[in-house]
């Protein structure tokens, strides 16, 4: 790529979804690893907790122990809800690491994306929640501000993990480099979020179905294993395909705005 191209390329979806499903197809095995470790297993354990401790299950109307036992679930709820931040916060820089090292010829190892995982943990969760309260915030406004913005720092993540610009700077950086491009992402991601939500829906209803046929009762359903486990699998599904193809958003908006392909961007992990 010549200077005089640099910035003018188009955006190419093809070669991002097709980046994104090559990485996860040949590096199948670290993928589930990393992912049963740090989002199916943790889904599962705290999906258990949360339905032990909900006082709505209780078999005794509104008493004084169990509206007790309210606060005791809403304070697990949110030590939950940190936690699962937190893990998919090393989930996410874990699938960076192996999908730029991935591009670059290499195979990446579950050790060392455990280990960027590890070491960006924390930037990553603070983007994570910053992210989630900014688009939040602006959603409440209108839909559509909220929307641009989260296009906007899709990129946020990575561009902390691969040129430490920590968490304030991450997103100016990524709204620095999806600038131009920002309708050609919003309509991947949008593509992505319609058929997440289809596969998501349908694989739920269809476990919850087949076990409320079994036991015709809503909570029992619910609290069911094969509902918790297909609920684990596909949200682990989901979440792999979207940080695998941020890491690839990342890669070619790096590649067509600066010129900088993958062997520059994972020799940061060496």
């Amino acid at each position: 790529m010549t200077a005089a191209t640099i910035g003018r390329e188009p955006f190419d979806i093809g070669r991002v979804v097709s980046r994104t499903f090559g990485a996860i197809g040949r590096n199948f095995l670290a993928f589930v690893v990393l992912a049963a470790l740090f989002y199916a297993l943790p889904s599962l354990v705290f999906q258990e907790l949360q339905l032990k401790a909900n006082p709505l299950l209780a078999p005794h109307g509104a008493t004084a122990a169990t509206i007790t036992a309210s606060f005791r679930y809403m304070g697990l709820t949110i030590i939950l809800g940190l936690a699962s931040i937190a893990l998919a916060a090393v989930l996410q820089a874990a699938v960076i690491h192996a999908v730029l090292a991935d591009a670059d010829g290499r195979k990446p190892t579950i050790g060392d994306c455990l280990t960027t995982g590890a070491t960006f943990a924390l930037p990553v969760a603070g983007i994570a929640l910053l992210s989630a309260f900014g688009v939040g915030f602006a959603m409440i406004l209108l839909i559509f501000p909220g929307l641009m913005l989260m296009t906007a720092w899709i990129v946020a993540t990575p561009a902390a993990v691969v040129e430490r610009t920590g968490v304030f700077a991450a997103f100016s950086r990524s709204g620095d480099l999806t600038r131009g491009h920002r309708w050609t992402i919003f309509a991947l991601v949008f593509v992505f979020f319609i058929m997440a939500v289809i596969v998501q829906m349908a694989a739920v209803s269809v476990t919850g179905g087949l076990n409320f046929m079994a036991t015709p009762n809503a909570l029992a359903a619910a609290k069911s294993w094969p509902t918790m486990l297909v609920t684990a699998i596909s949200g682990c599904l989901i979440s792999v395909i979207s940080s695998a193809g941020v890491a690839s958003i990342y890669l070619e908006l790096r590649t067509i705005k600066d010129g900088i392909g993958p062997t520059a961007l994972a020799a940061v992990f060496d």
